[in-house]
């Protein structure tokens, strides 16, 4: 008998199965969502087993995640791949660091790392951006926003810089936005971060920032970080 095909449908007797969501990355920061369910659930969440740890050379850590996803669940022409994200029940965002083949090709074992979780990362970013809208005269409108992207984030300070400003001694204080995952800012755009008074209860506050410039992260387990002064 084939074994490839005798262990195809093992999956189903998988306990502790979730719907998830593939996120597909079609350009820096943009995604395409694509939902993955079945009876039960369509993929399974665990934690790394202390061979994988090890055969990583520390690669594999407690702080990572492995998502087993059966390819009879995926879309046809749809591939879990690193840098793509899979969004499970719980609505976290995890990062695939890295996809292997199962027994007989059967499924995907992709190995994540949630940046939110492991960050503390407990605000909410929106990024906005200018539109060209002008009023009748010709003048721009600086009111209209366009929302571009919405991200768990963790706002510090980094430094103050004194100055005169219609007479006024002023301070344009300096930040820095940890983000979730990788954005396409420009210079000039709006930065609202919304705090919490604990994870996922009232609002603390709601401040918005001016975008300076954004570093992106070197390997996938680190944060991008937007450079940001406040908005008086």
């Amino acid at each position: 008998m084939d074994m490839a095909r005798a262990t195809r449908n093992e999956w189903r007797f998988w306990p502790n199965r979730e719907d998830v969501a593939l996120r597909v990355q079609t350009a820096l920061g943009v995604y395409d969502t694509h939902p993955l369910s079945a009876p039960g659930g369509a993929a399974k969440r665990r934690a790394p087993t202390w061979k994988e740890m090890t055969a990583s050379a520390g690669g594999v850590s407690a702080k990572n995640l492995v998502w087993l996803i059966p390819a009879a669940n995926l879309p046809e022409g749809v591939e879990p791949r690193a840098g793509y994200q899979i969004r499970s029940a719980d609505d976290v965002d995890h990062t695939i660091l890295e996809v292997l083949d199962g027994k007989f090709a059967n499924t995907r074992r992709c190995v994540t790392i949630a940046l939110a979780v492991v960050y503390e990362l407990h605000a909410l970013g929106v990024l906005t951006r200018p539109d060209d809208a002008q009023d009748d005269a010709g003048r721009s409108l600086p009111s209209a926003y366009t929302e571009i992207a919405r991200v768990k984030c963790r706002v510090q300070p980094q430094d103050s810089e004194a100055g005169d400003h219609f007479e006024r001694r002023t301070t344009a204080r300096r930040f820095a936005a940890y983000l979730d995952q990788q954005l396409q800012p420009r210079a000039k755009d709006v930065f609202t971060v919304t705090t919490y008074v604990s994870p996922g209860g009232a609002i603390a506050s709601v401040q918005s920032y001016t975008v300076l410039g954004y570093r992106n992260p070197e390997r996938l387990d680190q944060l991008a970080a937007l450079d940001l002064e406040l908005l008086s």
